[in-house]
C-alpha cells in the first residue's frame, strides 16, 4: 500500500495562523492550544471539565481532510471519537464523518482503512477516513471513566506517493543478523547504526500534479520543521511515527 505522510495540520496555527481553536469546556492548564504544540509531555493535553468534552477548528476557508492522528499523551483506549464537519458557524448543521471506538490493543499488520482506526507501537492513534471538505472540523470525544486526555492532534490531508519511494533504512528499531558462526539458525538483534551522510527521500512522481502535491506536503512542510506523521507501510499502519526532519 505504500507510505503515507501526514503534515498538515488545521489544528496548526504555525501552519494556518488565521485558524481558530475553540473548546467546549477546559479543565485548568489544560487549554484547547496544548493539542497543536507538538509535545510529547504526560501533562500536556486539552482536557474538559466533564467525562466528555470537544474541539474544534474554525479554517479560515473550505479545506479537504483525510487523516486523524492523536498522539500517545491521550487516554483515549476504548472512547468513542466521532468527527463532524459543517460550514455555518454554529455547527448546527453538522455532517458526520465518521464515528469510531479507539482500540485497547496493538494489532500486527493492521491496516489504515480499519474502521475504528490503529493503535500504534507508541501508543497513538491513526484513523484514515474518505475526503471530506468544510470550514469547521469539530472532534468529540465520549464513553469513558473519568475526563478524557487529548494530547497531540493532527488533521488533514495526506500523502501518498505513487510510485513507492526508496526508503533509506528499515523502519525497525533493530536488525535481525544471520550469522553462521552461531548457529545455522541463529540470528543476533543489533541497534541501527547512525549514518554520517544525511539519509534522502527519493521517488518518482507521477505527472506535474502529484509534484505540486509533493512540494507542498514535503517541501513546505515536512522539511521546513513542522512534525510529521510518518506511516512507512499502509498495511502495517502500527508501525506509524512521529517525527521531524
Amino acid at each position: 500500500m505504500g507510505p503515507l505522510f501526514l503534515a498538515e495540520n488545521f489544528f496548526d496555527v504555525r501552519q494556518f495562523p488565521s485558524h481558530l481553536l475553540s473548546a467546549d469546556t477546559t479543565a485548568d492548564n489544560h487549554e484547547v492550544w496544548r493539542v497543536a504544540n507538538a509535545r510529547r509531555a504526560l501533562r500536556d493535553y486539552w482536557a474538559p471539565t466533564t467525562t466528555s468534552g470537544w474541539i474544534k477548528a474554525h479554517c479560515n476557508r473550505p479545506r479537504a481532510a483525510d487523516t486523524l492522528f492523536i498522539d500517545r499523551n491521550s487516554n483515549l483506549t476504548g472512547r468513542t471519537v466521532t468527527l463532524t464537519v459543517a460550514d455555518d458557524a454554529a455547527h448546527a448543521h453538522p455532517y458526520t464523518v465518521f464515528t469510531a471506538t479507539v482500540p485497547s490493543v496493538v494489532h500486527a499488520r493492521s491496516s489504515i482503512t480499519t474502521p475504528n482506526g490503529v493503535l500504534t507501537e507508541e501508543g497513538a492513534w491513526i484513523i484514515k477516513f474518505p475526503v471530506a471538505v468544510a470550514t469547521r472540523w469539530k472532534i468529540a470525544i465520549s464513553g469513558g471513566t473519568g475526563a478524557p486526555q487529548v494530547g497531540g492532534v493532527w488533521l488533514g490531508k495526506s500523502f501518498t506517493p505513487t510510485n513507492k519511494p526508496a526508503l533509506p533504512f528499515s523502519d525497525e528499531p533493530r536488525e535481525l543478523i544471520y550469522s553462521e558462526v552461531l548457529s545455522p539458525a541463529a540470528w543476533s538483534a543489533s541497534s541501527r547504526k547512525a549514518q554520517r551522510k544525511r539519509p534522502s527521500l527519493s521517488f518518482r512522481v507521477q505527472d506535474e500534479t502529484e509534484y505540486a502535491k509533493a512540494r507542498y506536503h514535503l517541501g513546505d512542510l515536512l522539511y521546513r520543521g513542522f512534525t510529521t506523521v510518518y506511516v512507512p507501510d499502509q498495511a502495517y499502519t502500527e508501525r506509524a511515527i512521529l517525527g521531524v526532519a
